[in-house]
């Protein structure tokens, strides 16, 4: 008996693995800098160089300068600034490696302790499905990591709660989802799974009683309501951040329905109905992925919670369903499967390092023609090596590179900081002036009191700035160009391009000198 338990721990431990490695198989070869990752960073910049006080106004815009700055995601900052500071660029790496292993691994552990199934049911359904879970982890670590682990915990724990009545565990949710609301605003969905297992107990008891999941549910809102840096108020900022529309922001944009495009998308979506119909007896399951297809079907960027929700439920849903039933060759192959499954990723892997070292990150600089994002890198060396300095007009992907690298010397007029600091008008506005034809273009920059513009070659509004008398160009490379205020280039030479690399990584602009930059110029 003790040996059965010893190989079938053993092979638990391969099909975890095995998983684990796929899944960076599928993720390394697009990992890029993500762009909000320099907004996390400047927030515990800010706190170390400046006596360990946080930061609540916005010091890097000259559009919102001083305005109240809510970072919903300040902890995931520390979390990446600590591990930048211990182990180098590398730390980020490894600490999205080890958040992804622990997703996989609570969503096996979720089949093997609660539901007393096979590994295969994770083994087999991620896989298949991982064109769609790896879309969340394609750039380097982001704060939406944490709310992929602890989405699944939360759901390891109401199952615990749901199918072996342990209410005692809920004590720990509520301190999850205190913690969770510090790393990213994802923890509003572990709230509403507290609230949609509530209605699914009262749906499957028919009464409305005073549940498990009842008391859990209020101390969660009153923690997160009040044991935050920002008071009551963080709780008002978050309700007006998920009711806000994001549309121009891509990851934001609904799935689209009537095209292939996010098409493994769509085929989960089919099979999940379809296995719900089947499986009519599992009604708080059923409350949960119904809302997880809402959501994915409101937000692309939501598609990785679907995956979850399915993959932690599927050992239900396929048996209720009542389908294929495993032969003597699927069982011979369950044991041999997640053995070679690891070999050949480990392999993959093997080789990716050689093209892709595996614990650096791509900042695609302007020159890379092949990046879904490119970096103004060479704008940024000639400001920084240049005697200019003011308000900067920029792009809102890149604002947060920009004002990492550049402040104090600059302020920006716009960043991936939107809900947290600028209103929506003005980032309307900014759309407009980047992307659509703006006749009064010019006027309205400065208005603004704007310096310089950092735009992309393809800025709709540029003829208007190289017809107007009083703007000029100042820098432009492949990618970026940028245009001078000729009243601020007033007795300052401009110097030629300097030189830059080949190639960056996020390492190349996370140097002490880069840090020392926050102290506060009050």
């Amino acid at each position: 008996m003790q040996n059965t338990q010893d190989k079938n721990q053993k092979w638990w431990l391969v099909s975890v693995c095995a998983t684990w490695l796929f899944l960076l198989t599928q993720i390394i070869p697009r990992q890029i800098a993500d762009p909000d990752l320099w907004g996390r960073l400047s927030v515990p910049a800010l706190f170390f160089q400046n006596n360990l006080v946080f930061p609540y106004t916005d010091p890097f815009s000259f559009t919102f300068l001083n305005q109240p700055w809510i970072d919903h995601e300040w902890l995931s900052g520390f979390v990446f600034y600590g591990a930048m500071l211990v182990f180098g660029e590398a730390g980020l790496s490894i600490l999205k490696y080890a958040l992804i292993g622990a997703t996989v691994w609570l969503l096996f552990q979720l089949h093997r302790v609660v539901y007393q199934r096979s590994p295969l049911y994770a083994l087999y359904g991620i896989i298949l499905s991982s064109p769609v879970l790896a879309f969340g982890y394609y750039t380097t670590l982001r704060c939406q990591s944490f709310s992929f682990l602890f989405f699944t915990l939360s759901l390891f724990t109401l199952e615990l709660v749901r199918l072996h009545q342990k209410p005692e565990v809920l004590r720990a949710l509520v301190a999850l989802l205190l913690v969770w609301s510090w790393l990213h605003g994802g923890f509003a969905l572990g709230i509403i799974l507290l609230g949609l297992y509530l209605i699914g107990h009262w749906v499957e008891q028919c009464k409305l009683s005073l549940t498990p999941y009842a008391k859990p549910l209020i101390f969660a809102l009153l923690g997160i309501g009040f044991m935050n840096p920002y008071g009551p108020e963080y709780m008002e900022f978050i309700a007006q951040a998920i009711s806000m529309t994001r549309l121009h922001v891509g990851e934001w944009a609904p799935l689209p329905l009537w095209n292939f495009e996010y098409i493994e998308t769509k085929l989960l979506i089919v099979l999940t109905l379809f296995l719900l119909v089947r499986a009519k007896k599992i009604t708080t399951p059923t409350l949960v992925l119904l809302f997880a297809i809402l959501i994915t079907l409101k937000a692309i960027r939501m598609q990785p919670f679907l995956v979850l929700a399915f993959i932690a439920y599927l050992p239900l849903l396929w048996e209720e369903a009542k389908l294929i039933r495993p032969s003597r060759f699927y069982n011979t192959f369950a044991k041999t499967g997640p053995v070679l499954i690891g070999i050949a990723c480990a392999a993959v892997l093997g080789q990716l390092h050689t093209v892709q070292p595996l614990f650096s990150t791509v900042v695609p600089s302007q020159n890379d023609i092949l990046a879904e994002l490119n970096y103004p890198v060479g704008a940024i060396n000639y400001l920084q090596a240049s005697q200019l300095s003011g308000n900067l007009m920029t792009p809102f992907p890149v604002g947060e590179f920009t004002y990492w690298n550049l402040y104090p010397k600059f302020k920006i007029s716009l960043d991936g900081r939107f809900e947290e600091v600028y209103s929506v008008e003005h980032y309307k506005n900014q759309y407009r002036f980047y992307k659509l034809p703006m006749p009064n273009a010019v006027d309205y920059a400065e208005q603004l009191n704007a310096n310089f513009i950092l735009a992309n070659q393809g800025f709709a509004n540029r003829e208007l700035f190289e017809n107007s008398p009083h703007w000029q160009i100042v820098y432009t490379d492949f990618s970026f160009v940028i245009f001078a205020h000729k009243n601020t280039l007033a007795h300052k030479p401009v110097i030629a391009t300097p030189p830059s690399k080949n190639s960056y990584t996020i390492g190349d602009f996370f140097t002490a000198a880069d840090r020392a930059r926050f102290k506060s110029q009050s």
